[in-house]
């Protein structure tokens, strides 16, 4: 077997996948060797099981023979030649193999060089992981300064690729890896933004990234695939990601399946957590970091239609409100403590290519928990006064643009949070505890007008709101609307303030029952944002504005839980902490969720410590356990409701 060309590139004639080990301790450059996996053992370019000592190398790739093997050191440009495959015009095909980086766990990589991330095909991708002992951390890919320190300054890249049209990424799986500190830097991201493929050129091969078990921390930018790509994320957890001067996301791919931009772009998150991303400041130092409306957790889109989904996801404390899914998404089990969150159908007056097609659904929004977020708040006041009180306005999720297809359904959105922990009254609630918004937007695509149309929002619990739900927009042209069997507790049933038109035509509203916090008269039939004309039912019905109404019900909020028999619906976050994960309050959390996240966001696969039941937690190298996840809270917070568990 030859493993390099003449040039010093790999030989074309080098089969199978290649492992190189990284120890930025034992490793050398210059001895750093390749080696194989045979199904049964580890063997060397001359088909060894055992190196020139008659030491064997090992049976398990991620678990070798430290003693026997000889791991590189790190990546630099006077190495890369080792690891390409050939050269040629902006290197393209130069990488076409599914090669595995591994790095050696416990230990921080302060710089990377170029480290080309491409595969071979979704089945035979690159592989980007870790190896040793599973006691031991992640190892850290650490974004690096010119003159070698480590600092949130200008960096170099962690993760590399070729500009002007290169390959990018394409083809690979990161596993059990760190990154920490990642900064833009020219063309691409550092630390957490990956490119693929030609983002420029829809005809261009599609590519798939696979993130598992890795943790962003820090830096000023998180994960952002951007191109013809699929991405699977899973278990993943990104954390404090702030940037000064620019926009940033703890999740936002680059584009978004505009007019101008019709690239395949899928992704997926599952039993994912992130928190307090898209900060000016950082989050990590700054007792009160400052808050624009621009950053968040999520600005996501997809394409096509429901090629964003999130499963088991919790999202909380972002700087600016919840996901953002301006071209759809299916949503599930997953736990919001935000101040909003929608699906739309459109960006910044762009539409989705997709959107005269009309097919299939835009959204499905199903099995949710959100606990409405407002800051500041009594309980968490910002004296600074530095953030936008917009950025986190305490309101609940929205369906807007010309969404269709549309399902709504299973969620509960409580306001319990905003008045038990956060110390919110009836009284002094904000204007914005809204729980759920249907919100229609005329969009005009080559002279042609769309719409909302067959959206169903049904089987939700609306509870302890300021506005159950909030009729606003333009509903001249949509059509078969229906929000139905619902459960609506809150001071304003429902809402019209917001309309645009004066009604809301084909809309249907039946079947659900409406409880009051308020004064019986809890209809607001006034379109005028600027007053409020709050009738009874049987007014609100006859007043008509183009809904058809029947079969509601209304009564005091007093009788709520009896009449649904929700055995115990003023569950919080801050009391599950308390009550099943048994922990004491972390200081200054009067939510909880401090508390929560001290342990969620250090969990990994093979954490050295279990997670704790009893005292304050501290920070830790945590098993990940499914108690701190969104799932075990949604299961918790419906069982109130007598809702049963989802899976």
């Amino acid at each position: 077997m030859t493993p390099f060309a003449s040039d010093g590139t790999r030989a074309a004639a080098d089969p199978g996948s290649r492992i190189a080990y990284l120890d930025v301790v034992k490793g050398n450059n210059e001895t750093g060797a390749f080696y194989w996996w045979d199904g049964q053992r580890l063997v060397d370019q001359d088909g060894s099981d055992k190196n020139a000592q008659g030491v064997a190398y090992g049976t398990d790739p991620l678990l070798p023979n430290e003693q026997a093997i000889k791991p590189f050191a790190y990546f630099r440009s006077e190495v890369s030649r080792l690891f390409r495959t050939a050269t040629n015009k902006n290197d393209r095909g130069g990488l076409q193999f599914p090669d595995w980086y591994l790095f050696r766990r416990g230990q921080r990589f302060p710089s990377t060089g170029n480290m080309p991330m491409v595969g071979e095909s979704q089945e035979r991708p690159a592989v980007f992981s870790a190896y040793g002992p599973m006691r031991e951390p992640r190892p850290a890919i650490c974004a690096r300064l010119p003159d070698g320190g480590e600092a949130p300054g200008r960096q170099v890249a962690v993760f590399s690729w070729s500009s002007g049209g290169g390959t990018g990424a394409t083809y690979s799986k990161i596993v059990s890896l760190e990154f920490a500190n990642g900064e833009r830097y020219r063309v691409g991201g550092i630390g957490g933004r990956f490119t693929s493929n030609r983002d420029d050129d829809p005809n261009w091969k599609r590519s798939y990234l696979r993130f598992e078990d890795c943790l962003l921390r820090g830096g000023t930018h998180g994960f952002d695939p951007c191109g013809n790509v699929r991405t699977e994320v899973f278990r993943c957890i990104v954390t404090g990601i702030w940037n000064p001067k620019a926009h940033n996301q703890g999740f936002g791919p680059g584009h978004s399946g505009t007019d101008s931009q019709k690239e395949y772009h899928e992704t997926s998150l599952e039993d994912c957590i992130f928190y307090k991303n898209g900060y000016k400041t950082d989050p990590a130092t700054d007792p009160n970091p400052r808050r624009d409306i621009f950053s968040r957790n999520f600005y996501m889109a997809a394409n096509p239609p429901l090629g964003l989904v999130f499963k088991n996801v919790i999202s909380a404390d972002g700087a600016s409100g919840g996901p953002q899914m301006r071209f759809g998404a299916k949503i599930e089990n997953s736990l919001i403590i935000e101040g909003y969150w929608f699906s739309s159908t459109g960006s910044n007056g762009k539409f989705a290519y997709w959107l005269p097609e009309q097919k299939g659904s835009t959204a499905i929004v199903r099995n949710n928990v959100q606990f409405p977020y407002k800051f500041p708040n009594p309980n968490q006041p910002s004296p600074e006064g530095k953030s936008s009180p917009e950025a986190q306005p305490g309101g609940g999720y929205r369906l807007g643009g010309a969404s269709y297809g549309a399902i709504v359904e299973g969620n509960v959105i409580s306001g319990a949070m905003m008045l038990n922990d956060l110390g919110f009254t009836e009284d002094t609630r904000p204007r914005f505890g809204s729980a759920l918004g249907i919100e229609p937007k005329v969009m005009e695509v080559e002279g042609k007008s769309y719409t909302q149309r067959d959206n169903t929002v049904r089987n939700n619990i609306l509870y302890r709101t300021e506005r159950g739900l909030v009729l606003g927009g333009d509903y001249q042209k949509c059509s078969d609307i229906s929000f139905e069997n619902n459960a609506v507790c809150a001071e304003m049933p429902i809402d019209l303030s917001g309309l645009q038109t004066g009604d809301a035509k084909s809309l249907k509203v039946a079947n659900n029952r409406f409880y009051f916090t308020g004064q019986p008269n809890a209809f607001d039939i006034n379109p005028d944002s600027k007053q409020t004309n709050a009738v009874s039912l049987e007014e609100w019905e006859k007043a008509g504005h183009g809904v058809a109404a029947s079969g509601n019900t209304v009564a005091p909020a007093q009788a709520a839980a009896q009449k649904e028999k929700w055995p115990d619906p003023d569950r919080t976050l801050k009391r599950y902490v308390k009550e099943v994960l048994k922990l004491e309050l972390v200081p200054d959390d009067p939510m909880g969720l401090k508390t929560f996240m001290t342990v969620a966001t250090c969990m990994r696969k093979g954490g050295s410590v279990q997670t704790p039941r009893s005292g304050q937690p501290k920070p830790a190298d945590y098993e990940w356990d499914n108690a701190f996840t969104a799932q075990a809270v949604v299961n918790w917070v419906r069982e109130g409701f007598g809702l049963p568990p989802v899976s």
